[in-house]
């Protein structure tokens, strides 16, 4: 189209014009061929620059980035700027599709790789983290590096569901270990729990009585039987203390022991506790068969026994006597019964011949005038001994007993001082003479 650029009060416009045939006008202002303006309208300010979008002066062009923007004004009036023809394309120089031509990033780049994201090839794969990250060039050409196919799962080692053949960590699916019993025939089964260790949690189930007040409890026991006893006694139906309504036997079983168990009866039994009717009346007497007064029908003693002497019958008659004298064999005595006899034995009641004549004299052994054969003494024993002559130089007015020592008297002087002295003398007869010197 046909434009025009007027300038009105210093500024240019651009123009747009309204044709009319010549024959129309009266007084044509403008001839254009055979047409003439009719009026010019004015659309907008001129505005100089490459009016051509296909190149890049037209654009508001980032060469560090290889990128177009809009302008900051459209351009209205071509001033012959546009120079650069845009090429679009790949700048990246790893690309496949690179082209050094290109001077518009498309962001339409080919690169080699793993182009199957099931693989750790095709991202950018951290081994520490077990993370994939998008990489920032993804492969759209396959090179045939894709070797690991990607495991999602819990790499934390510390949760139930760790395995070491995850690669890639999907830690929001980690199972925390829960250690408990997992067996459900257990008695510890937790249905919650996870980890057992091959079982080594588990309790096998122990069927008892589980109330410690029951007489049968049974410690080892962990679930309940429904069997617990609180009743004990004797369960033995033989037994003397049985009852009906123990459920434990405390080993109290008592036998039966029959016998009389009247306390009044003669032959109450203490031990029995079981009556047999053999219960038996009192009757008194005496029941020693030894007894002069025994009674056969008695069966309880009142303490009126009467026994006869020993050696006698109940009629006071020797039980043995041979020789008639009244006199029981067992209580005769034999010795002396000659009351003029030095041994006469008022206790003996048969003489044995033995009757012994009195001798008197001295008896005690210590004596010096003892004599064996005396029998009664006399009081005539002697215990002191010495000389009883009464001449004799040596009497002793004190013994009894003459030992043989008396000494003849001689007389003479017997001081040795005296010129007369007589050594043999023991009597002095007052002849000493003095010595007399000259």
């Amino acid at each position: 189209p046909m434009i025009f650029v007027i300038e009105i009060e210093g500024i240019e416009y651009i123009a747009m014009p309204s044709f009319s045939p010549l024959s129309d006008m009266l007084e044509p202002d403008f001839q254009v061929s055979s047409l003439y303006v009719v009026e010019l309208e004015i659309i907008e300010p001129v505005l100089f620059g490459c009016t051509d979008l296909t190149y890049l002066e037209y654009w508001n062009y980032n060469a560090s980035t290889a990128s177009i923007t809009s302008p900051d004004f459209i351009a209205n009036l071509d001033d012959g700027s546009c120079q650069n023809l845009i090429i679009s394309g790949c700048i990246d120089p790893i690309a496949a599709n690179y082209n050094v031509l290109v001077n518009v990033n498309d962001n339409v780049c080919d690169y080699y790789g793993c182009t199957d994201s099931t693989y750790l090839e095709y991202w950018n794969y951290n081994p520490i983290t077990l993370q994939n990250f998008p990489l920032n060039n993804i492969a759209t050409i396959d090179d045939g590096s894709c070797l690991n196919l990607i495991n999602i799962g819990c790499t934390d080692i510390n949760s139930f569901n760790y395995s070491v053949e995850f690669n890639v960590s999907d830690n929001e699916s980690c199972i925390d270990v829960i250690e408990g019993c997992t067996d459900t025939t257990a008695f510890n089964y937790n249905p919650l729990a996870n980890t057992d260790y091959d079982g080594l949690l588990c309790i096998s189930i122990i069927e008892g009585c589980v109330n410690y007040l029951a007489f049968n409890y049974n410690p080892l026991a962990n679930t309940d039987n429904d069997d617990c006893c609180l009743i004990e006694g004797c369960m033995d139906e033989t037994a003397f203390n049985y009852d009906s309504s123990v459920c434990y036997d405390n080993e109290t079983c008592i036998a039966n022991i029959y016998g009389c168990t009247d306390p009044t009866a003669f032959n109450y039994n203490l031990v029995a506790n079981t009556d047999d009717s053999s219960c038996l009346s009192y009757i008194f007497g005496c029941l020693d068969n030894s007894a002069c007064n025994f009674n056969v029908e008695v069966n309880a003693s009142d303490g009126t026994c009467i026994y006869a002497d020993i050696y006698y019958n109940c009629d006071g008659i020797c039980l043995n006597d041979d020789d008639g004298d009244g006199v029981c064999d067992e209580l005769e005595i034999s010795g002396c019964t000659d009351t003029t006899a030095f041994n006469y034995d008022s206790l003996a009641t048969d003489d044995n011949e033995s009757c012994v004549t009195f001798i008197s004299g001295c008896t005690d052994d210590t004596a010096f005038n003892y004599n064996t054969d005396a029998n009664t003494d006399d009081e005539s024993c002697c215990f002191v001994s010495g000389c009883t002559a009464s001449a004799s130089f040596n009497y002793n007015t004190s013994a009894c007993f003459d030992d043989g020592s008396c000494i003849e008297v001689i007389y003479g002087c017997t001081n040795p001082s005296m010129w007369n002295y007589d050594s043999n003398a023991n009597s002095d007869d007052s002849s000493c003479i003095p010595f007399i010197y000259g």
